[in-house]
């Protein structure tokens, strides 16, 4: 028996079908930290949350320079939409979610926490008082129509609707946001996309198949710059999670009340709150942090091991595979530490299930500790994805992504993404989830 899993028995961890099974899953590399971990939680060291107390003067500071950033935004988008004037104001407004009663509209844009947005404007509509967005699954959200919280009025109605709404738009720098797509839609183990996307992309932009031999066409070896051309192609641009925020929700038409950024999402976050009188303690924003990586670790294995996707991934990879690409899409995001490796024994990876995978993979966020190496994991990433684009590709996401540069403002020739920087760049095995990540050559 390993020091490991004596520590476990001893740490009074309430999990029935953990403390059953763990005795087979031990993971053989790491061990240190994970003892380390245990003993932790079990002695106290590592609280489950930790949050923090605001003064009323911090938050009245706070409050300012936000209403001073949405000032400055909005000039932006005001300025840029002057420069255009002949930009279509066609609105999707079908995509479009809204709650009558407290005067709220918001434009869903995909890769843009759009998830979250959707779970948050569920519990505006249904709790009293709000409770948090994570209170509700995901699954949930995705799963039941609600036509309560659809946008169905007319031309007129929807003028009046726009008028007295606060209105709610969060943006993303489309670097990053093609990153994110495909992190979570095709380097994670996802048989739909792999279909929409992968094998679309393989068709079109692969001259011929990776390693010169023809395999089944399930699109789960699609690389990032085979995604970013379909991506930047007239055919990507009609998938809405792709599309430009531009003609998503039509900033030059709608004056939003918010325009959130991602890089500031939990200061613009509470902003909104202070516009919908809502109070921050309801939302447990103290916790946002944890709830965010224990969503993501959920929402990771909840699809991806279930029977139907399980079984459709196995038609392409193996189930070994499954649970790598799982543990490395959590490593690029910065939840689970590149030290932190997990190495199963076959029949190991024949039992376990999405449940128990669940629990050694939050463990394994709890033993990632290191947040400036966390943080370098996530940028490394992207830059290796990045270094693989060829010049004229930079220049296609340039060109179709031109006005959500201008109209947010963002650096559409980074210097981090240059060609000088981006030659300099080592490669540390980012995207090999078959192969241990290795990034000793850049710390």
């Amino acid at each position: 028996m390993t020091l490991s899993y004596k520590l476990f028995l001893r740490s009074k961890v309430k999990h029935p079908l953990l403390a059953k099974s763990y005795k087979k899953f031990i993971f053989a590399t790491s061990s240190t930290l994970f003892v380390f971990l245990v003993f932790q939680v079990w002695s106290g060291s590592i609280p489950l949350y930790q949050g923090k107390i605001t003064s009323d003067r911090t938050r009245s500071l706070r409050d300012l320079n936000n209403r001073e950033d949405m000032l400055t935004r909005r000039a932006q988008i005001d300025s840029t939409c002057k420069l255009f004037p002949n930009m279509s104001e066609a609105l999707m407004t079908s995509k479009w979610l809204v709650s009558r009663k407290h005067n709220f509209l918001y434009c869903p844009v995909e890769k843009v926490a759009s998830t979250f947005w959707r779970r948050f404007l569920h519990q505006l509509e249904y709790t009293n008082p709000m409770r948090s967005p994570f209170d509700i699954s995901a699954h949930h959200i995705y799963s039941h129509i609600d036509t309560n919280t659809s946008v169905y009025e007319t031309k007129n109605q929807l003028a009046q609707l726009l008028h007295k709404s606060i209105k709610l738009l969060f943006v993303r720098d489309p670097f990053n946001r093609l990153f994110s797509a495909y992190v979570d839609k095709l380097l994670a183990p996802n048989p739909i996309f792999w279909r929409i996307w992968g094998v679309r992309a393989i068709q079109q932009f692969r001259s011929t198949p990776k390693g010169g031999q023809a395999k089944p066409a399930c699109g789960d070896d699609v690389t990032f710059g085979e995604f970013v051309s379909l991506s930047v192609s007239p055919v990507g641009q009609l998938d809405h999670h792709l599309m430009r925020i531009v003609g998503l929700c039509s900033p030059c038409y709608v004056n939003y009340t918010i325009v959130g950024k991602m890089e500031t999402f939990a200061r613009d976050t509470g902003l909104l709150l202070r516009h919908l009188d809502i109070n921050e303690s309801d939302l447990h924003l103290d916790r946002m942090s944890d709830d965010v990586t224990k969503d993501a670790v959920e929402d990771s294995v909840l699809d991806a091991m279930s029977p139907t996707w399980m079984n459709k991934s196995l038609g392409c990879i193996s189930k070994d595979d499954v649970i790598a690409r799982i543990w490395r899409k959590l490593q690029i995001r910065g939840f689970i530490s590149w030290r932190i490796d997990p190495q199963m024994a076959p029949e190991n990876v024949r039992d376990i299930n999405g449940a128990l995978l669940t629990d050694l993979l939050k463990m394994a966020v709890l033993a990632s500790t290191n947040r400036t190496e966390l943080s370098i994991q996530k940028s490394q990433a992207l830059l290796e994805a990045y270094s693989t684009l060829a010049e004229n590709q930079f220049d296609s996401i340039r060109r179709v992504y031109d006005m959500d540069f201008k109209l947010f403002n963002y650096n559409s020739q980074p210097e981090e993404l240059s060609p000088t920087r981006l030659a300099e760049v080592k490669h540390t095995g980012a995207f090999d989830w078959r192969k241990k990540w290795d990034l000793t050559s850049i710390l």
